[in-house]
């Protein structure tokens, strides 16, 4: 089975101010960080470098699995 990484979600925390959700998403080949309204494109570095707590990979092989 081949799997690759398709979505890491971030979470900042600032005591005074609570926290903030950062997505990084995989699309056409390319990452984007997603922050509220804001989209840019970033490379794979910055993807993991951003010490994700939540991670989806989407299988590769075409196969289904529901387990």
């Amino acid at each position: 089975m081949t799997v690759a990484l398709t979505l890491a979600l971030t979470r900042t925390l600032t005591v005074a101010v609570g926290g903030h959700y950062v997505a990084f998403l995989r699309l056409d080949g390319g990452w984007f960080r997603m922050s509220d309204s804001r989209v840019t494109q970033v490379d794979e570095a910055a993807v993991l470098k951003a010490q994700a707590f939540l991670l989806f990979y989407e299988r590769q092989d075409g196969d289904m699995y529901f387990g």
